[in-house]
């Protein structure tokens, strides 16, 4: 048997410290939020409508997003920090007017649309 084992059973003082240690950490990963693990967007849709263009984003989980304007060219820039985005999403290419494109750009910090 390993020795460490045999101090844990020899001392019933670091048996419980290390009984509680675990305790407490096992309960910090239960009542962590679930914002805390990372979404991946599954799906983006660009729907034509007469009140204006939607962009319609699916994800997995809750996402945290800033949003920017750039111009030349004018556009709106979505940024989702620590997201991901499933390989199958693509842009969207629109010869209409109102939104044209939608790029997709992943990277370790998040995700960019």
């Amino acid at each position: 048997m390993d020795t460490r084992c045999k101090l844990l059973q020899n001392s019933p003082v670091i048996f419980q410290s290390f009984c509680r240690l675990l305790m407490l950490s096992l309960i910090a990963l239960l009542i962590s939020p679930a914002s805390s693990f990372a979404a991946r967007i599954t799906a983006i849709s660009l729907e034509k409508s007469a009140q204006g263009d939607v962009l319609h984003i699916q994800a997995d989980g809750e996402l945290d997003y800033q949003s920017f304007d750039l111009n030349s060219p004018p556009r709106l820039v979505l940024n989702f920090p620590n997201a991901s985005v499933r390989k199958s999403v693509a842009a969207i290419r629109s010869a209409k007017s109102g939104v044209r494109n939608v790029a997709v750009s992943a990277s370790k910090s998040g995700v960019r649309l």
